[in-house]
């Protein structure tokens, strides 16, 4: 029981932590509002204009769940500029969390977390729906959700 709280608990952290450094890169919480239904038109890192490419990151979470199997990641979702904790970010959160899985239930994804407050999702996947959310214009990034040691 402690390991399943202990792991829930730095899961949400790491998720946090993202949040904060999206938030850091321009994209404040409480910034200009816009409609829930607006499209989502921020580049990702990971795509260029030739299409998308592979990062070291992603290709390391491809060799994982080749090796695996299966894995679990934590997933950062674009959203439309809204304000933080407003009824409307709830909705596009929700909306957009809604459209994703839509995509990935013939893939085959066991939904772990679906947080309320943060464009968030914490999935088990396999590698066709790994490659699936990597070149998803609903996906802003990807990491694997893991333990971490704590630093002495």
């Amino acid at each position: 029981m402690k390991t399943r709280i202990l792991g829930a608990a730095v899961g949400i952290t790491a998720a946090l932590a993202l949040l904060c450094t999206s938030c850091a890169g321009g994209n404040p919480p409480d910034g200009p509002t816009s409609s829930a239904s607006a499209p989502l038109t921020s580049a990702s890192p990971r795509q260029t204009s030739a299409g998308p490419s592979t990062t070291p990151e992603e290709q390391a979470l491809l060799d994982k769940v080749r090796a695996e199997g299966q894995l679990t990641v934590l997933v950062t979702l674009k959203l439309p500029q809204t304000p933080s904790g407003s009824a409307e970010h709830k909705k596009a959160i929700a909306d957009v969390q809604d459209q994703l899985l839509g995509q990935l239930k013939p893939l085959g994804v066991q939904v772990k977390t679906r947080f309320e407050l943060y464009p968030l999702l914490t999935l088990r996947v396999n590698e066709a729906t790994l490659r699936h959310l990597q070149e998803s214009p609903l996906v802003d990034r990807l990491h694997e959700d893991e333990l971490n040691k704590p630093q002495a």
